[in-house]
């Protein structure tokens, strides 16, 4: 039995097919994946487990960039508002119970 030929894609390209492929069908199998991007199915494996990293990592953490002069200054920063809007939110539960 001979498995169908899935062509070599770089891995940059594989995580924008992947994610395409999510928009398209929110909920679907590694395998699933695989058959609709024509990707292998190790690569989408290992696609989805990056973008679970850095979704994890921007979930609490910002990324921004900006100019200075010449010079693309990246910095990273810590999500706060996410924080306070959560406690506010647990106060204003504790404030109903009583």
């Amino acid at each position: 039995m001979s498995t169908p030929s899935v062509s070599r894609v770089d891995f940059p390209q594989a995580i924008l097919d992947v994610l395409a492929a999510l928009k398209e069908v929110p909920s679907i199998s590694i395998s699933g994946l695989a058959q609709r991007t024509g990707i292998d199915r190790r690569t989408v494996t290992k696609a989805i487990d990056l973008i679970v990293k850095v979704q994890d990592s921007l979930a609490t953490t910002k990324i921004s960039r900006r100019k200075e002069g010449k010079m693309w200054v990246i910095s990273r920063t810590n999500r706060t508002i996410e924080f306070f809007q959560g406690a506010i939110h647990r106060i204003k539960q504790r404030g109903t119970k009583r």
